[in-house]
Order: structure tokens, then sequence, then C-alpha cells
């Protein structure tokens, strides 16, 4: 599990556009992509990503939705979009941008270790994470 949280945390550090360029561009993560989706281990991108970085290498779950930074010429890449702000489709998760980044941390969160494990309690502008990893 530790493996797969350290790639996605690699993998998503960096958002925009010309963040996504530089990562389509890296043949190191693209291996590390291709064999995370070979081997139906999580992996996720968030704002352009999904548009940039998934979907011209054939990354994102075929059929299935996912979402990507709201701006129409991301959206058009996406063979099948998604208003939602964060969403799972089998081993992948796309999400929408800065604004949607606790809500994609949490669908992480309970994909690595269970629902079980995470609990929001949302109250005005104040949200709590509690996850509890068990080694």
């Amino acid at each position: 599990m530790i493996g797969s949280l350290s790639i996605i945390i690699k993998f998503i550090m960096t958002h925009g556009y010309q963040g996504a360029k530089h990562l389509r561009e890296s043949a190191a993560l693209s291996s590390i992509l291709e064999k995370q989706k070979a081997a139906k281990k999580l992996y996720g991108a968030v704002c352009a990503s999904p548009a940039v970085v998934l979907a011209p290498q054939g990354l994102l779950v075929e059929s299935s939705p996912a979402t990507c930074y709201p701006a129409p010429n991301f959206r058009e890449t996406l063979k099948t979009v998604s208003d939602d702000k964060v969403v799972v489709a089998d081993n992948v998760v796309t999400s929408q941008g800065p604004g949607t980044s606790l809500l994609f941390a949490l669908s992480l969160g309970e994909q690595l270790f269970g629902k079980e494990v995470r609990t929001i309690r949302s109250d005005g502008c104040w949200f709590w994470l509690v996850l509890e990893i068990v080694c």
C-alpha cells in the first residue's frame, strides 16, 4: 500500500497545464502509470492532468467517466466526461482541481484503506479528517 501511496503523491503534486505537460512528457512517469494500470493498482490525477496526461496515453478506464479542470479544451479530451468533483472508475481517481483537492485526498484514502477509516465532518468552512492507518 505504501508504494502505491508514494506514486500517487508524486503524481498529484503538480497540476495546471504546464505541470501536466511536463508530466506527460516524462517517460519514467508514463512507464509507472502503465504498470499501475496493468496491475490494476490505484493511480490518480487532478486538475489538467486527467485530460493532458491520462487521456492521451489511454490511461483512463474505457467507457467510464472521468473529470478534470472544467475548461472546455480539457473536457473535450475525455471520452466520457463527468461533472462530479471526484470520479472513481475502477482503479483510477480523477478530480477537477485545487478546490476539490480535499475530496480527492479523501477518496484516495478510502480507496487505499477502506471506507471505515474515512470520516469527514463539515461544519461551515472547517473540515476534519480522521484517517487511521493500521500497519
